[in-house]
């Protein structure tokens, strides 16, 4: 579900809309590809060492909004102790709207998080869902 606050008033509702990622690890790779199935848009950036996670990526397919919650999103989990994330190659499916409020960039970080752990669970062993969660939302602030 959904929330808006207007003039202190807030209303809560169900919403009937979804962001489903399906992925595979890279070991051997430092680069994450990522396309959508509701736009022609490929995410495509290599990951910079760790020591270097401010640093810009060193290859960029095309910029866009959704690749860029992408890679903070990367970028909040790696600050994390002990997160080591590798190439990954993901596919992304959703019937959240982008832009409409509906907090489509909150699905698709939680959604990111949660394949992320599941792809590298070794790195993920000692996070708190919480700190996933915390990240997530560092990263929607960004």
């Amino acid at each position: 579900g959904t929330s808006a606050v207007h003039e202190n008033i807030s209303v809560s509702v169900a919403v009937d809309r979804y962001t489903v990622i399906v992925g595979r690890a890279r070991q051997e790779s430092s680069e994450v590809r990522v396309v959508s199935t509701s736009s022609s848009t490929v995410c495509a950036f290599q990951l910079p060492p760790i020591e270097g996670d401010g640093d810009e990526p060193a290859v960029e397919v095309r910029k866009c909004d959704w690749c860029q919650i992408i890679r903070s999103l990367i970028q909040e989990l790696r600050q994390l102790s002990g997160i080591d994330i590798s190439g990954f190659t993901a596919v992304v499916h959703g019937t959240i709207p982008p832009n409409q409020s509906m907090n489509s960039s909150a699905a698709l970080e939680v959604a990111m998080a949660a394949l992320l752990q599941r792809l590298f669970p070794q790195s993920f062993c000692t996070v708190s869902q919480m700190d996933m969660l915390l990240a997530c939302r560092r990263a929607d602030q960004k």
